[in-house]
This record gives C-alpha cells, sequence and structure tokens, in this order.
C-alpha cells in the first residue's frame, strides 16, 4: 500500500518505531497484511521529512524548455541477446531474457520482436529449469498471451517454482484449461499448500462461480492450515456476494475469542455483501480486538453504510491501530456535521502520518462546502494555535491551500519551530497566502536566523525553509529583502557550515537557487550593474558553483532584461537548440526575453544508458 501516495503523498516514518502486527496469507500475489501501531502502514521512508505537497515555484517559473527524454539501446545490443540466448550455457540465457524484460519494463521499443526466439527457447526440452523459469518471466513480462498453453504445460510440469510464476499470470490473462485444474486442486485431500493456495488466487480473481462449494468447505474446515482457511475466505468473499450470511454467524458463534481466524473469515466473506443480517454481523466484527478483522469490516461498512458507525465513534477514533483510525475519520468526513468537523479536525495531530494527511484532504473537500467553510477555518486555525507539532504542520498546509490570510501571523511565529516538518510548512504556507503584512516578520526571521537551541533540526530543512521565504519575497517583488537575499547568493554571503557553532544555518543550493530567483523578480526589467556583473560571474563560475544556483542567475538576468549580459548568456548557450543541460537552456530562456529571439522548439533527444547486459563496443 502506498497509502497517501496519491496526489500529495505519505511516506514519512522517520525516528518512528515500527511495531507490527500482522495476519499472513502467503502465496505469489497476495498478502493480507493487517498492522497497528504508529509506523507500519507506510512502506518506506523518505528522504525528506516535510509533507509532499511543498513545492518549488522556481523550477517551473518560467518554463525553460527542455527537451524529452527519449532512450534508446545501445546498436547491436538486442541482436547479442537473441545470440546468448540460443548458447548452451544456463547463465547467458538467463541474463539475455531478463534483460530483455527490463527493456520492455523501460518501454524501450521493439522487444516483441524477440517473442519468436523467446518460445522456441521455452520449447527445447534440455533447456535447464533456471533458463525456463527466466525466459517464462519474460513472456509474461511482455504479455504474450499466445503463449499461456505452452506456460500452462510448464506450470503443470510439477517444479513449484514455475507454477508460482506461471499460474498468477493465466489468471490475469483467465486462461480457461486452467480453471479445471484449480477446481480439481480444491478437493485433494492434502494439497501442497503453495499450489492450493495459487489455486485460490486463481479462481478468485476469474471469480470462478464453480469454486464456490470447494472454498466454503476448506473456510469451514477446522483442519485446514489458517493461511489457506483466510485466503479461501477472501476468495470465497468475492466469488460470491450474498448467501453467506449463516456461515459467517456460524464462524463468529464457534469463536472463543476476538482476533480468531474464525472472525477473520467472517469479515471477509461479507466483504461485498449487502443484506442487513449481514451488515449486522459486520457491525459486531467492526468492533474487534484485532485490527485485522476490524479493517476488513470497516472497509465494507464505510463503503456501503458509514451512518452505522457513528455511534462507535468514540471507540473507533481512540483504537490504537492507524487503519482502524482512518476508517472512523473517514466515517467523520462521510457523514458529516459541525461537531464531526471538530472531530475531523483533531485528527490533524494523529500519531500516523496517513491519519493525519487523510484527514487534511477530508476537511479540504468539507471546505468546498458552503455550510462548512467557516467551521473547518475554525477548528484548523484552532489545531494551528495548539501545541503538537503534528496538528500545526497539517493545520499550516490546509490553512495555506483555503487561502486564510488571518494564519499568516501564527505562520511567522512557527519559523521558529523546533520541527522540521513545522518550520518548512509554515514558510511554505507563508509563500501560498502571500500577504503584505507576513513580509516583514518572514524578512526578519531570514535575515537573523535565530537558531539558538535548533542545531538538531536537519540541514536540509532550513535549506527549504529559507527557500520557500525567498520565493515569498520575490513573488512579492519586496525591495527590502535584497540585502538578505545577496548575502545568500554571492561569495562571503554563504559562509562554509561549522557545526560547532550550532546557531549558524547550513546554506544549501535550494535556498540560494532561490535567492537568486527572487532577486530576478524583484529588479524585473531595471538591471542593477553591480548585481547584473555578479550574477554572470555565479553562471561563469561554472562546475564551481551549484548548477541549480547557475541556472537561476540566468533566468535572473533574463528577468532584468540585462542587455549586458549577453556575452556571457551566449558564451553558455551558443545555439538556439534546448540540450538536457539546464543551465544552457536557462541561458537561452534568458537571451530570448532580451532580445526577442526564441529558442527552436524543444524536440528530444536520444539517450543510451549503459548497464546493459552484453552492450556491443562503442555502441
Amino acid at each position: 500500500m502506498k497509502t497517501g501516495a496519491a496526489t500529495e503523498g505519505v511516506m514519512r516514518v522517520r525516528g518512528s518505531k515500527l511495531s507490527l502486527w500482522l495476519r499472513l496469507v502467503w502465496f505469489p500475489g497476495l498478502v493480507v497484511l493487517w498492522s497497528s501501531g504508529v509506523g507500519a502502514l507506510t512502506a518506506a521512508g523518505p528522504i525528506e521529512p516535510w509533507d509532499a505537497v511543498i513545492d518549488n515555484m522556481i523550477y517551473r517559473s518560467p518554463e525553460v524548455p527542455m527537451p524529452r527524454v527519449v532512450e534508446v539501446l545501445p546498436e547491436r545490443t538486442k541482436a547479442l541477446w537473441l545470440e546468448a540466448l540460443q548458447r548452451p550455457e544456463i547463465d547467458y540465457p538467463c541474463q539475455a531474457a531478463l534483460a530483455i524484460a527490463r527493456a520492455h519494463r523501460r518501454r524501450l521499443k521493439g522487444m516483441e520482436t524477440t517473442v519468436p526466439l523467446l518460445r522456441r527457447t521455452l520449447e527445447q526440452p534440455d533447456r535447464p529449469l533456471s533458463v525456463r523459469l527466466a525466459v517464462a518471466r519474460t513472456l509474461i513480462e511482455l504479455d504474450v498471451r499466445d503463449a499461456a498453453p505452452r506456460l500452462f504445460r510448464e506450470a503443470e510440469s510439477g517444479d513449484s517454482d514455475l507454477r508460482a510464476l506461471i499460474e498468477p499470470a493465466l489468471a490475469r490473462w483467465d486462461y480457461h484449461p486452467a480453471r479445471a485444474v484449480w477446481l480439481e486442486r480444491l478437493g485433494v485431500p492434502e494439497p501442497a499448500g503453495a499450489s492450493l493456495l495459487l489455486a485460490i488466487r486463481g479462481l478468485e480473481v476469474v471469480r470462478e462461480e464453480k469454486a464456490g462449494p470447494g472454498l466454503r468447505e476448506l473456510v469451514l474446515s477446522g483442519r485446514a492450515p489458517a493461511t489457506v482457511r483466510v485466503a479461501a475466505a477472501q476468495a470465497l468473499g468475492i466469488v460470491r456476494t450474498s448467501g453467506s450470511e449463516d456461515d459467517a454467524r456460524h464462524l463468529v458463534a464457534a469463536a472463543r475469542a476476538h482476533g480468531s481466524i474464525a472472525h477473520l473469515a467472517a469479515a471477509l466473506l461479507l466483504r461485498q455483501h449487502k443484506r442487513d443480517d449481514a451488515l449486522r454481523l459486520l457491525d459486531v466484527l467492526a468492533l474487534d480486538r484485532d485490527p485485522a478483522v476490524a479493517g476488513v469490516a470497516l472497509a465494507r461498512l464505510v463503503e456501503f453504510a458509514p451512518k452505522r458507525l457513528v455511534p462507535v465513534l468514540a471507540a473507533l477514533l481512540s483504537n490504537p491501530d492507524a487503519k482502524v483510525r482512518a476508517f472512523a475519520a473517514e466515517v467523520l468526513f462521510r457523514q458529516p456535521s459541525v461537531d464531526h468537523v471538530r472531530l475531523l479536525a483533531d485528527r490533524l495531530g494523529d500519531p500516523h502520518p496517513d491519519v493525519r494527511i487523510k484527514a487534511r484532504r477530508w476537511l479540504r473537500e468539507l471546505a468546498a462546502l458552503p455550510q462548512y467553510r467557516k467551521p473547518v477555518v475554525s477548528q484548523v486555525t484552532r489545531m494551528l494555535a495548539a501545541p503538537d507539532w503534528r496538528g500545526q504542520e497539517q493545520a499550516a498546509i490546509l490553512l495555506a491551500q483555503l487561502g486564510h490570510r488571518d494564519a499568516g501571523r501564527r505562520m511567522v511565529e512557527l519559523l521558529r519551530s523546533s520541527r522540521a516538518e513545522v518550520l518548512v510548512a509554515a514558510a511554505w504556507g507563508l509563500r501560498k497566502l502571500a500577504s503584505a503584512d507576513t513580509l516583514p516578520g518572514a524578512l526578519d526571521y531570514f535575515d537573523h536566523r535565530l537558531l539558538a537551541g535548533r542545531e538538531k533540526v536537519l540541514w536540509e530543512a532550513f535549506d527549504q525553509q529559507l527557500c520557500q521565504l525567498a520565493q515569498l519575497f520575490g513573488q512579492a517583488r519586496f525591495e527590502q529583502a535584497d540585502p538578505a537575499l545577496r548575502q545568500l547568493v554571492f561569495p562571503g554571503g554563504a559562509p562554509k557550515f561549522d557545526p560547532s557553532k550550532p546557531r549558524q544555518v547550513p546554506l544549501g543550493g535550494e535556498a540560494r537557487a532561490a535567492s537568486t530567483w527572487a532577486l530576478g523578480l524583484i529588479h524585473e526589467g531595471k538591471p542593477v550593474p553591480d548585481l547584473v556583473r555578479a550574477l554572470e560571474g555565479r553562471i561563469n563560475a561554472g562546475i564551481y558553483e551549484d548548477q541549480r544556483v547557475r541556472r537561476m542567475a540566468a533566468v535572473a538576468l533574463g528577468q532584468m532584461k540585462a542587455r549586458a549580459a549577453l556575452g556571457t548568456l551566449r558564451r553558455w548557450c551558443p545555439g538556439r537548440n534546448p540540450s538536457l543541460d539546464a543551465v544552457h537552456n536557462a541561458c537561452g530562456w534568458a537571451i530570448e526575453q532580451i532580445t526577442g529571439q526564441a529558442m527552436l522548439p524543444a524536440g528530444k533527444v536520444k539517450v543510451t544508458p549503459g548497464g546493459w547486459f552484453l552492450s556491443a563496443v562503442g555502441g
């Protein structure tokens, strides 16, 4: 699950304790995973701790032309792969087949021409298992559906690795002959666990109604392994969308304790049911102490009958499992009221980032409704004023998205937060609000960089924070910020970071690039001779200067219409064709702003990435 990562994303678990509780059903392509604790809903930690909505306008204003990159294989590489496929050794054909699959994943054209030889290779009876596995994997990657009969025979050869690779693909392709094999496997008294799970998964994917009796027998069996019973219940819940109430009731009654496999199976059986007796059972399972059971029941109720959960919201919102709390927050959104807005705003401070980001998105949707705009702003403002850093971060983002300028003063105060997430969100919020009365306070912070006791905050956070504030000054054409911005951009104004001096800001490329960009807007159309010369110096520093700063120096010269800098700009952009060099293109854009001579259309550039198996020398 990539939770929260739709448009805004949420992959932030830095510093959190990953306490996992899981119920696992294994077979290739199917893992049922439920978790409790604060970190388990996300797959991995991010590079930065601040929210994914934090953006930088300097890289899209102006829109500098950039060619579209088209990857191509080195010359003769594909021919070498085809030769390698025919070699008698094991390694060469395996590597060649996997290279073809990799090229296809990277959308390199022409891989379909390798299919005939791949098929012939798979049909050779003396080929080792590892070669057959690699070739089968590649045919599946290429989505060669008419190879299904041969792949099916390979899956039936008895090798478990081939079966595990091929049968999920046969299910996706709905290869009908496989259905009979999977149905037969359900009735074997003691089939191999992995093969049975593959059959169950395949029948679920193709929604084979004939599998109902066999799946039901496995669900109700007291002898089947837990993984088999849960997988069968999951499949039966897809295959059969009504009529499982009695079985679910039996499973709930037979279980002696909450959190049993029987409770999980019961919830899975009902996950597409709509009748009232099924919903009453789901009401009970939604309060199960096991988050795996509760999560399945809640998913159905939230989707189909969220009003039924309103009476138990207090219990759900206080649940230690983040997934359960997220469902409860969704109920608040789906059943809006002034009181529910308050409870949803409380979720902005939830311990889990997925829950609080979902709460923020839902509050933003509610604020679009006239009757809820004022309650949302009021409750989110309350969270911005509260001491919890999580609520401060989300509230700053949301109030900026809503354009609530009255929040600006509090955001200026939060620039001094000890949390990286908050100090960046506050600066971004100020930029989005662009309120003139916040400019002096923001500049005071920017200029003096009051960092006493802040040495433990990430260096990157200060870089991003000052980057946001510099953009604010630039878009506001705030002339009073000129000296402070120059201090970041030019030699002598950006001292090297000394870890022994915790008050000192570690200045990075983002802040310096944004300051350069801002200077161009502040002096738009009015070239200042000493500033023009200094910006030329940044461009001419070449590899000894941060390339982001060089790029923005060119943009600033274009904004100022600095005709005196044309020599420097033409030195670094001698032609009119856009290239993959961002500095080159920025210089070309600046020349266009000064002279009116436009760059040519960007077009596309072919590149031949290395690292391929058996690339031709010089290809």
